[in-house]
C-alpha cells in the first residue's frame, strides 16, 4: 500500500517492482509535523514546555461569578443542563453475566451517594459536570482513589480555567498541571522552580475539552461570546430603570406657574428662597392631588401638560430585539427559549431537534468521563469485565418515538439483508450493536416481505376453499333409495 511517497510493506511479492520515478521509503514511525504554536510557550523545565491557555479562558471566572445572578446566562445554562442530563444507563459486555451486571449497578449507584458532598446521587453529580463543562469549557476532574484502594473515596471538581498543560518533549503529547491559584509562592520546589505548578495523575485526572480547532488541548468556553452583548443588555436596562423612576412608566406631568414679582423690601437671596418654597409646596400638592385624581390651579396662573414617555422611547423595544437576538448567538441558544414570542410550530421543531443534536455532542464527554470513573472504581473494587459503557436516555418522548422508529427501519433492512445473503447473523447483530447473535439460527424464519407468511396465507385459504367445496358437493350428490320406499342410504 502506498501513500504518496511513504510505501506500508504489507507482504513481499516479486510482481511489485516500483518504477523508476517512485522512491520506496518505509513510513517513519512517530510524528513527522511539528508543534507550531508561537508566543504560547513558556519555558518550564529541561524536560517540558508549559502551553498558555487561550485569551478566553481568562473570562470564565466572570461567567461563574454572574450566571446565578444574570437572567438570561442563568436560563441558558439551567436549560441546557436539564436538557442534556436525561439519566444513563451502565452496561457491560455480552460476556459479563447478569447477576453480576445488577451487583455492579447496585454497587456504582450506592457508592455514587458519597462522591460528592451536597449530591445525593449521581445525577446532581452530572448535573454539577455538565455545568462546569458549560461554564469553563472543559470538564476537569479527579476520581480520587481511597487510601485502601478499594474504589473511588470521592470526585474533585479542578477549576479548568487553572489547568495547564505541559509538552513532554520525548513523546510530544501533554501533560496535564494544576495552577495553584493561592498558593505561597516558593522560588524552589526540590531544586526546580515549580512555578506553582501540581503535576496531575493521568491514571485519576480526566480533562475533557469543549471546542476547539488545533491540536492545543484547552476548552472553549462556550458563553464567552455573549458577555459583550449582556453588558449591553446590563446597560440598556440601567436606562430604562432610570427612566421609570424618574418619569414613570406612562409619563410625566409638566406644571407651569406664573412667577410672583420680587417685593420691595426682599433682598435676592430671600425671593429666590421664597420662590423655590413655592415650587416644592406645587409639587407636593400636585403629587397629592394626582393620587386622588383630582388637580386644581388657578386659570391663567398654572398651565398643566403630560407628556407620554412610551412615544420617546418607541424604538427601544426593537432595540432590545436585535440585542436579544445577539445574545442568543452568543450563548448558543435559540432566542425561542429565552422567552421571545414567536415563530411556527416547525420552526420551533427544528430548532429543538438542532439543540439535541449539540446536546449529544455535549454527552459524549460526560459519558467518557463517567465510563473511565465507573471502571476505576469497580476494578479497584475487585470486579472483572470486559466492557463498561454508558448510555445516556432519550431526552424526550419525541426523541425516544424517533429512535425506535429508525431502530425499527434498521431492522427491516438488516432481514433484507440477510434474506438476500449479504450478511450472515453475525453481521446483523454487529449492525445493531451486538458482538454476536444468541444463537446459530434464527429462532423464527426470517421473511423480510411476507412471502412466507402470504404462501402460508394462500395455503391456508386453499384449504378452507378446497373443503368448502367437498361439503358443497357431498350436499348435491344425490342419496339412493331403499327398496322399502324409505329414502334413506342402503
Amino acid at each position: 500500500m502506498r501513500l504518496g511517497k511513504y510505501v506500508i510493506f504489507e507482504k513481499a511479492s516479486a510482481k511489485s517492482t516500483p518504477s523508476k520515478d517512485q522512491v520506496i521509503t518505509p513510513v517513519p514511525g512517530g510524528r513527522v509535523s511539528k508543534v507550531d504554536l508561537p508566543n504560547l510557550f513558556q519555558e518550564y523545565i529541561s524536560d517540558y514546555n508549559v502551553l498558555t491557555p487561550q485569551a478566553a479562558v481568562n473570562y470564565v471566572e466572570t461567567i461563574r461569578k454572574a450566571y446565578p445572578f444574570v437572567q438570561n446566562l442563568s436560563l441558558a445554562i439551567n436549560d441546557l443542563v436539564q436538557l442534556s442530563n436525561t439519566g444513563h444507563e451502565v452496561t457491560f459486555g455480552p460476556d459479563t453475566k447478569p447477576d453480576l451486571v445488577q451487583e455492579m449497578r447496585e454497587i456504582l449507584e450506592e457508592d455514587a451517594k458519597n462522591w460528592m458532598d451536597g449530591c445525593a446521587s449521581i445525577d446532581p453529580i452530572v448535573n454539577k459536570i455538565l455545568t462546569q463543562l458549560y461554564v469553563g469549557g472543559a470538564i476537569a476532574n479527579e476520581w480520587v482513589p481511597r487510601r485502601d484502594l478499594k474504589g473511588i473515596d470521592y470526585i474533585a471538581l479542578i477549576k479548568p480555567e487553572l489547568i495547564r498543560f505541559g509538552m513532554d518533549k520525548g513523546t510530544g503529547r501533554f501533560i496535564p498541571y494544576q495552577l495553584l491559584k493561592y498558593r505561597p509562592l516558593t522560588p524552589q520546589d526540590n531544586g526546580i522552580d515549580m512555578n506553582n505548578m501540581v503535576k496531575l495523575n493521568p491514571l485519576t485526572f480526566k480533562y475533557y475539552a469543549f471546542g476547539g480547532d488545533t491540536e492545543e488541548p484547552y476548552g472553549v468556553p462556550p458563553l464567552v461570546s455573549a458577555l459583550e452583548d449582556l453588558g449591553i443588555q446590563k446597560d440598556m436596562m440601567k436606562n430604562i430603570a432610570y427612566i421609570v423612576r424618574q418619569l414613570g412608566i406612562l409619563g410625566f406631568i409638566q406644571l407651569l406657574m406664573e412667577k410672583p414679582a420680587q417685593q420691595k423690601d426682599e433682598s435676592p437671596e430671600k425671593y429666590g428662597q421664597r420662590l423655590t418654597k413655592l415650587l416644592t409646596e406645587a409639587k407636593t400638592n400636585m403629587a397629592e392631588g394626582t393620587k386622588e385624581g383630582l388637580m386644581v390651579g388657578y386659570n391663567g396662573d398654572h398651565e398643566y401638560e403630560f407628556h407620554q414617555t412610551s412615544q420617546n422611547v418607541s424604538g427601544v423595544e426593537g432595540l432590545f430585539n436585535i440585542n436579544q437576538n445577539l445574545l442568543s448567538n452568543g450563548l448558543k441558544y435559540s432566542n425561542a427559549f429565552l422567552g421571545s414570542a414567536g415563530g411556527s410550530e416547525t420552526n420551533i421543531t427544528v430548532i429543538f431537534t438542532k439543540m439535541l443534536s449539540q446536546l449529544r455532542n455535549v454527552q459524549a464527554n460526560v459519558k467518557a468521563d463517567l465510563e473511565f470513573g465507573y471502571a476505576l472504581h469497580l476494578r479497584l473494587r475487585g470486579y472483572k469485565f470486559k466492557d463498561l459503557c454508558v448510555q445516556f436516555k432519550p431526552s424526550t418522548i419525541t426523541d425516544d418515538l424517533k429512535i425506535q422508529q429508525a431502530e425499527e427501519y434498521k431492522i427491516r433492512n438488516s432481514r433484507v439483508l440477510y434474506a438476500d445473503g449479504i450478511i450472515n447473523l453475525t453481521g446483523y447483530a454487529n449492525r445493531h450493536g451486538f458482538e454476536k447473535p444468541d444463537q446459530e439460527e434464527p429462532r423464527a424464519p426470517i421473511d423480510p416481505d411476507g412471502a412466507l407468511a402470504k404462501e402460508e396465507a394462500n395455503r391456508v385459504r386453499e384449504e378452507g376453499k378446497d373443503k368448502s367445496d367437498r361439503n358443497v358437493r357431498d350436499k348435491n350428490k344425490p342419496v339412493p333409495k331403499r327398496k322399502d320406499g324409505q329414502n334413506k342410504p342402503v
